[in-house]
């Protein structure tokens, strides 16, 4: 059958020939049917699907801003968790998984020796902290003009961080040698050692000098300012009163104005009594939270002067809150923590009220 097929194929032209000898004519060439133009009603249709497509994804804005507010996280550690409702349980993961987050965000790959180096707040790991945010800063049409002081800001803020760092440091080793509720009355030598450290405060005030030139990022540096000096004297609790003076005293002159009591040049000299509830009277006043004449004792004075303070840090950080932008999670952050210390205040002042007194029958 195949063969009959091959026969018959070949015999097509010769039967063509054949035709055109008897007078026949020639098939005309198949044409393809030009094509017709679209109606205008289709074009109209097409035109209207192109301009209702959904455009390309703008990439987000102010990466280097939200890249410094993600290294901010990292340093104030369990702080953060009031952004976010974290349990006590949790904060602890949730803070080394902020972290890391920096780390993969910064190198590609997350690393444990840049991690270490991170939390340990490193000079050349703060520079290197630093290019990147510029980087991310260059093209972006906010971030960019302000590149240079995004970039100042994380250093400044980082020098006040790693003071902080060295001062709890050496408030936790006193801690750690104190036996018993009895305070010393004069400092021990590992306690006088502690000393430097607790009073350091160069970069806390640069903190705030800067603040007060950084134009449109100075209410966010000025709550990164107050939230520093706060974490500070969080870390005097348990602390002998004559080492709070010296981890507080730079703190709270820079935020109330308040003059540190002298305090003798020989740290093992011991401290005059009741200087340090003194003192912190004067802080609270100049908060605008005076101790109530109803404080006698001076326990009571100590708890009502040291809640006095509290909400003098909430009203400088609700001060701050309008100013910092919402666009990162320290917008919440700041409202957040005035918030909880407005409450410490209100309880602190609530336990310490003395109990009303009773009618004798």
């Amino acid at each position: 059958m195949l063969s009959s097929r091959r026969r018959l194929i070949s015999l097509v032209p010769a039967l063509l020939g054949l035709l055109a000898a008897c007078g026949g004519e020639e098939p005309p060439p198949v044409v393809a049917p030009a094509p017709t133009a679209a109606p205008a009603a289709t074009e109209a249709v097409v035109a209207a699907a192109a301009d209702t497509a959904a455009p390309a994804a703008a990439p987000p804005r102010e990466e280097g801003h939200r890249y410094f507010v993600s290294v901010a996280a990292c340093w104030f550690g369990g702080l953060w968790a009031l952004t976010d409702g974290e349990t006590a349980a949790a904060r602890k993961e949730a803070d080394q998984a902020r972290c890391h987050e920096v780390v993969k965000r910064t190198y590609g790959s997350d690393d444990l020796a840049h991690y270490e180096k991170l939390r340990a707040l490193e000079p050349n790991e703060v520079e290197k902290l630093a290019t990147k945010l510029e980087n991310l800063a260059s093209s972006d049409p906010i971030d960019g003009p302000r590149k240079e002081s995004l970039a100042k800001m994380l250093k400044v803020f980082a020098d006040a961080q790693r003071e902080n760092m060295f001062a709890r440091r050496a408030a936790d080793r006193i801690k750690k040698d104190l036996k018993g509720d009895k305070e010393p009355s004069k400092l021990s030598k590992d306690e006088a050692d502690a000393v430097e450290p607790l009073r350091a405060h160069r970069g806390l005030e640069e903190l705030f000098n800067f603040a007060s030139t950084a134009g449109e990022l100075g209410g966010e540096a000025h709550a990164l300012a107050v939230l520093t000096a706060m974490d500070r004297m969080t870390d005097t609790r348990g602390l002998p009163r004559h080492m709070k003076i010296y981890a507080v005293g730079s703190a709270f002159s820079l935020l109330f104005g308040v003059t540190p009591p002298e305090v003798p040049a020989d740290a093992t000299t011991p401290l005059k009594p009741g200087t340090w509830v003194t003192y912190l009277s004067e802080v609270a006043r100049a908060a605008g939270h005076p101790v109530p004449a109803t404080a006698k004792t001076p326990k009571d004075r100590d708890v009502q002067a040291w809640a006095g303070v509290l909400q003098g840090f909430a009203d400088k950080l609700e001060a701050d809150a309008s100013k910092v932008s919402g666009v990162t999670d320290l917008g919440k952050l700041v409202p957040a923590v005035a918030k909880r210390l407005a409450k410490e205040h209100d309880d602190d002042v609530k336990n310490a009220a003395p109990a009303p007194a009773t009618k004798k029958k």
